[in-house]
């Protein structure tokens, strides 16, 4: 299939999906399609190669991770879906190159990858509604979540939950400082949220200190990060990975 790719941008975030067999250079001319004055295209940014398949050599992925590094000189968050293990296999490696102190990227298999395998322990609801509730929450988790104080330099609305920087221990309520997107608080209830809350604290105080913990115990990632992956996050990074899994699973034990 010859690679195409589309772009939406709803103001809160820039949405770029890819299609087809992409080699550096379709790569490097979709980089060049986002960047103004040099810069990348809005802070927050959902790439969709779920429709892809990445022909790049580990070499190119270093050089495409540098350039859009270079191009992203501000605080900004990307999240990357994909549905081949391969393409999985090769965004991890470009993660890694382009965590930095002033963006994060992290790659994901799919939107509603929580709700696969998982057994719910409340009433019954409308499995749609469930799967939208997860897909709007996990978007904003992903490229709304910040370091704090991140939103007085921005001057965008508050992030869906927090991560100290440089915090130990184990995550809590007080560190992750939820705020719930509007679209969130129309799609559930007092009860709901209130339990969420709850899960969130329990998750948080039995997965202990991110910096500790070994993935394959864990559910949030489905056994697809190692011990050894796992450590070659910062501190920081462990931080928002576990805050996005547990928050993301507490919704879903709440949503039915």
């Amino acid at each position: 299939m010859a690679f195409s790719f589309q772009l939406r941008d709803d103001n809160r975030h820039l949405t770029v999906l890819l299609h087809g067999k992409a080699t550096k250079t379709d790569l490097m001319g979709v980089l060049d399609a986002i960047t103004v004055d040099g810069t990348l295209r809005h802070p927050r940014r959902l790439w969709d190669l779920r429709d892809c398949e990445l022909d790049v050599e580990y070499n190119e992925l270093m050089e495409l991770a540098a350039v859009a590094k270079s191009r992203d000189p501000v605080r900004g968050r990307g999240a990357v879906l994909v549905a081949r293990d391969l393409t999985f296999g090769q965004l991890r490696i470009y993660q890694a190159f382009r965590e930095s102190e002033s963006n994060d990227v992290m790659v994901f298999r799919e939107e509603e990858k929580p709700l696969s395998g998982y057994k719910r322990n409340c009433g019954p609801a409308d499995p749609a509604a469930v799967h939208r509730t997860v897909a709007l929450m996990l978007l904003a988790l992903v490229l709304t979540a910040c370091t704090p104080g991140d939103e007085a330099t921005t001057g965008e609305p508050p992030p869906f939950f927090e991560a100290d920087r440089f915090g130990s221990g184990p995550l809590t309520l007080e560190e992750l400082n939820i705020t719930l997107p509007d679209e969130l608080e129309m799609l559930t209830t007092e009860s709901q949220r209130d339990c969420f809350f709850g899960a969130v604290a329990r998750r948080a105080e039995a997965a202990g200190d991110p910096a500790d913990i070994d993935p394959d115990e864990h559910v949030y990632w489905g056994g697809n990060v190692s011990r050894d992956e796992w450590k070659q996050h910062s501190r920081h990074m462990q931080r928002v990975l576990l805050a996005q899994g547990i928050v993301s699973w507490a919704m879903i034990d709440c949503t039915e």
